[in-house]
Parts: C-alpha cells; structure tokens; sequence
C-alpha cells in the first residue's frame, strides 16, 4: 500500500451543498488505494464535487461579507460609509489608507477571488476527461465553472486592471507571475466563457444555487455591455464600440423575449421583489448566492451579514428595541442625499425598497418618559415635552406610546413643526447639510433604511457575530430591462429614443401608484434634464439603474465602466452626488492597488509592477 500525501478541497454536505450548505475542509489523506486527485476528479462525482468548490467562495468569503459590499458599494454617488472601518474604510473616502500594504479590504478580496478562479481552471482542464455518463452533463458542468470563472475575472480585471490572467490549473506555488490586457481578459476569457456557459447550460438546475442558462445569459449581456463601455470612454473606440452595445442589447433581449423558456419574469409589485417570503424562490432572480437556513450547515459562522449593514440607529429608548423585524444594527452603509431625492412621489420604489416608520415592540413603554438625551436628540420643544433632569416627575411627559404606535420617523420629505409632534422625526435636513454631505458619520446614524437585505431567519450567533440565512440576489431580471435601454440609447445617441424609453417605462409601470399607472412614466425632458453638462441618457440611465438596483452591489461597477466616478463624487464633480468624497483621483482610483503580499511572493515584482501612482 502506497501512502500519498496531497491537499484536496473537499466538499462534505448533507444532500447538495449549494442548496443545504457545505464545507470545504483541506484534507491530508492515507490513501491504501493510491487514488490521487486525477483518479478523484476524473470521475463523474469527483469532478461535479470539484465543480462545486468553485461556488465556495461565492458564499463562504465574499457575498454577505464586507469585501464585495465594500469595493461594490462604496465610494460611489448613492451610498455613505456611516462608520469607519479602519482598513475597509478607504474604499469609501480614497483616503492615504487605500494602499498596497492594506490587509483587510485589498489583500482579501486579492486571495478570496484568485483561490476560487484556479478551482475553475482545475474543473474546466479536467472536464474533457472525466468520466461522465451523459456528455450533456460533462457540458453543464463545464459550463458553470466557465461561468463561473468570468464572474470572478470580472471582478479582477474591474477592481485591478490588467493584471495576472491564468487560464490553466496550478499545482505549485508561482514565483513569476506576468500581467494581460484588459483586452485579453474579456476577449480571451470572459465573453468566449459566458458564450460557452449560454450555449450549454440547462434552463433549471435540480439543485438549488446552480448556474443556469438564464444566469449565462444575463451575465453576458452584462459583460457584453461593460466591455463596450470600457471602448467608448477608456479607448475611446465608438465603432468597436457599437458592435458590442449591439450584442449587449441582443443578449438581453433575448431573455426578455423568452422569459418562460428562461424560468424568470418580473414580479407585478415591485415590493414583491425583496419580500423574504419570495427570497428562496425568487422570480425575478438570475443568479444568486444561496445561504442555508441551517446554520450548521452554512461554510463558516456568520458568513451572509448584509442583513445587518443597512440599518439605522433606532433603539434610542423611544420605545422600539432591536429585534428580527427592525434588524440588528451594525449599520456599515447609508442612502446618499442624492440617492433619496431621486424618487419621485409617484415612485413606489422607494417605500418597496426604504423603510421610514418604526412602530413600537416595546412592552414596558407604558412607564417610560422622555429622557432630557431624547428631548435634545430629536429636537423636542422643552416646553411641551418637559424632559430637564430638574423637573420634577409628576411634570415630566410620558412617551404615551402603545404597541404599533409610529414611534420613529426617519425620512426624505422636509416635516414642519417637528418639534412638537408626539413622536421622534428626523427629517431630510437632520440627515444632511444642504450641499448633501451626510451629518450621520459624527452623530448618530439616522436615515431612511434599505430594506432588500431584511432577513427574518435572521440569527444572534452570540453576542457578537450575526448571521443572516437569506440568499444574496446578485442578478435580476429588471436588470435586462436597464441594459437593453442603455445599449439602444448609446446606438442612437438620441435623449429621444422611443426603444431605450420604452424599456425603462415597463419598470417604471411596474412601480408606479397606483400599480401599473402611467403617472411614473419616464418622458424626454426627464431624460435630457439629468444630462448635468455629461450628456442626457448616460446620466439618466445611471440614475435610473441607481432607483432600481440601489445596494445590489453594482454601483461602483457601473461608475467605473462608464468613466463617470470622477463626475459624480466630490466638491469639484459636475453632479455633486456624494460631497463626502473630495479625494478621488481618476488617474489613480478607477483600479486599486496590487496587494503587497502578492508582490512580495514572486521573483519578478518590478517586471510585474504596481499599478500607477499607488
């Protein structure tokens, strides 16, 4: 007998770990039969079980934690960082933190997207010899680690730029490494990947959490239209261009012309869209990141937190405390002035997708008061709700609040006479100085709170770590909508395109008070009025990706793809969307920084080189 020593990633589940949950565990094996790797990857289970590692990372390391939230969401127009997470925090402000050297938010999300990126090389270089019983199934399985593969590259290439592009398996620690063409990234893997992965996966999957041929799809229409963004404003190319807004807008048709043969459509009620109760069968999703509602059966602790970063700060004694049903505060993001402000009245986005109102769970409210903290922190006429530790307690005002009563209102509208409403209001102007900059960062974090993360299975680990159960929607069906409207504005040049219009109206009927009302409907003027000195339909199509997908972990993606970060953030940008941000640099900031980590593990830095004026 023969002992081999060798390190798999084994995938160990009950039932189908997508679906259930699983763990990845590196294993040291004696081995009587002298199987290695090759004879376990070579046959139909061993290769599907490798497949599956590919997906690992998706739900163990990066969606639901705060690498893809923070590079994706941060440091844009639409959302704040409203606490400061040391070496998280310079994605957000662009600050002397943002360097090669930082450990938390550059070297993790580095590893956390090369480590799954060779698993896909391993399952796709062992695909063509492993012992499938149906070569249909040796296709599909190939397919997701394909698409796989240019859904992490994706990243890569967006976040870092032109740097290292392996397409073959490693076995052995590199010492060199050599940088590809943004070119190369997405002619020579990503699209010709998600081509593949369109052509051969399947329009269901048994199992729950697998790519599908409505995720392909989507994908590539989505790449298709980042490649041709990356043409018109970084190579300034616009004929190659337009071939690829026309494949943009091909790709995404195609799904909206078939949605039954996809296995999607879009939900009526836009609040149904983000409803819990739809999360684990979801109409409207493409691809998503499946969390388990085991826990135990979930890759590590605490892996989905999103459910508790959007909330606001409201259990400040006026008779609300944390629970499932509010959230758990951690409260890491907060909406822009901008973002709020760009929701019209008739816009049923807004109350679907922002929590204002918080009523009262408190039992015991009945023999409270207000507090002289509570007087000062809403801005309480000391008058009417005599609160000063001097007065005596047969003066004082109780809270007179009962179970359900509004207690909080945290909102975008201006409110008069806040002072002396029963309950406790902060208005747009309590949130944010006139200019927009938030006023939450130094005070406490009161704000309208996204709710697309609210997660009722939501669970206290311990007193500490926090967990949500719910899957994480990464790609929708209303986005199909949004990138046929901009491939066929971009094509026509023209504010007034009925086509491009036409698409945005079905989601914004879809919105609309009443339901399916044409009162929310885009018109012309709207679309030339958002130009701000930038042109009419980029900026519109911007703001209108903005009021849909808000939080969904696109936005920095959108605003580097379409060279529009240096216009929408800081004092000097021609929009003013995000004063908070003054230190932008767009010869510097459209990628991040190479880890240092990285840089010191191969013989040929220099060669291989930082990324400019890091």
């Amino acid at each position: 007998m023969k002992k081999v020593k060798y390190t798999v990633r084994l995938l160990v589940a009950t039932g189908f770990a997508l679906g259930l949950g699983s763990c990845v565990a590196d294993l040291e094996e004696y081995n009587p039969s002298g199987s290695t790797a090759d004879n376990i990857f070579g046959t139909e289970s061993g290769h599907t079980g490798l497949v599956n590692i590919c997906y690992s990372q998706l739900r163990k390391e990066f969606y639901g934690r705060e690498n893809a939230a923070f590079l994706s969401m941060l440091g844009v127009d639409i959302i704040h960082e409203s606490r400061n997470r040391n070496d998280y925090s310079p994605a957000a402000l662009y600050g002397a933190k943002l360097t090669p050297e930082n450990t938390g938010l550059i070297k993790n999300s580095w590893e956390r997207l090369y480590i799954p990126i060779n698993d896909c090389n391993a399952a796709i270089g062992r695909a063509a010899t492993a012992e499938y019983g149906s070569e249909a199934l040796r296709s599909s399985r190939e397919a997701e680690a394909r698409f796989l593969r240019a859904f992490y590259y994706w990243h890569i290439v967006e976040q870092w730029g032109g740097v290292q592009l392996k397409l073959d398996e490693t076995s052995a620690a590199l010492t060199t490494a050599g940088r590809s063409s943004v070119r190369d990234f997405y002619e020579k893997c990503i699209l010709p990947d998600l081509e593949f992965a369109a052509q051969h996966l399947p329009p269901t999957q048994a199992d729950h959490g697998r790519a599908t041929k409505a995720s392909a799809q989507g994908m590539l229409a989505r790449m298709y239209l980042t490649w041709a963004s990356h043409l018109q404003y970084f190579e300034n190319n616009p004929t190659e261009a337009a071939a690829y807004y026309r494949k943009a807008k091909a790709a995404a048709d195609t799904i909206i012309n078939n949605q039954g043969a996809f296995n999607v459509e879009l939900y009526e009620d836009v609040a149904q869209v983000f409803d819990p109760s739809n999360n684990k069968n979801n109409k409207e999703a493409i691809f998503f990141v499946s969390h388990s509602t085991q826990e135990e059966l979930n890759p590590q602790k605490a892996v989905n937190r999103l459910c508790t970063y959007f909330v606001s700060t409201y259990d400040k004694g006026m008779g609300v405390v944390q629970d499932n049903n509010n959230g758990y505060a951690v409260t890491e993001f907060a909406p822009t002035r901008y973002l709020l402000e760009l929701y019209g009245e008739n816009d049923a986005r807004y109350s679907a997708f922002f929590k204002e109102v918080w009523r009262c769970n408190d039992s015991t409210v009945a023999d409270k008061y207000w507090t002289e903290t509570n007087v000062r922190l809403y801005g309480k006429d000391s008058t009417v709700f005599a609160a000063g530790p001097n007065v005596p307690d047969r003066r004082k005002k109780k809270l007179g609040f009962k179970p359900g009563d509004t207690v909080l209102y945290y909102t975008k509208k201006a409110i008069p006479n806040k002072a002396t409403i029963r309950y406790a209001v902060r208005d747009i102007n309590d949130l944010y100085n006139a200019n927009g900059t938030f006023k939450g960062v130094t005070s406490d974090n009161f704000f309208p709170q996204l709710r697309k993360y609210d997660d009722p299975l939501y669970l206290k680990i311990d007193g500490t770590s926090t967990s949500g159960r719910l899957d994480v929607m990464l790609m929708r069906f209303a986005e199909m909508y949004l990138i046929a409207a901009e491939a066929q504005f971009h094509l026509t040049g023209n504010d007034n395109d009925p086509e491009a219009i036409a698409y945005i109206n079905v989601l914004r009927r879809r919105a609309a008070t009443p339901l399916g009302s044409d009162n929310n409907n885009v018109t012309v003027a709207e679309v030339a009025a958002s130009g701000n000195g930038q042109g009419g339909y980029l900026n519109f199509i911007l703001d209108e990706r903005a009021r849909e997908l808000c939080g969904e972990h696109l936005r920095w993606y959108d605003l580097k793809r379409t060279k529009q970060l240096e216009h929408r953030l800081g004092p000097n940008s021609s929009v003013h969307a995000n004063p908070n941000v003054t230190l932008f640099d767009p010869e510097k900031h459209y990628v991040r920084p190479v880890p240092i980590s990285f840089l010191q593990s191969i013989n040929n830095a220099a060669e291989f080189g930082q990324n400019p004026k890091y």
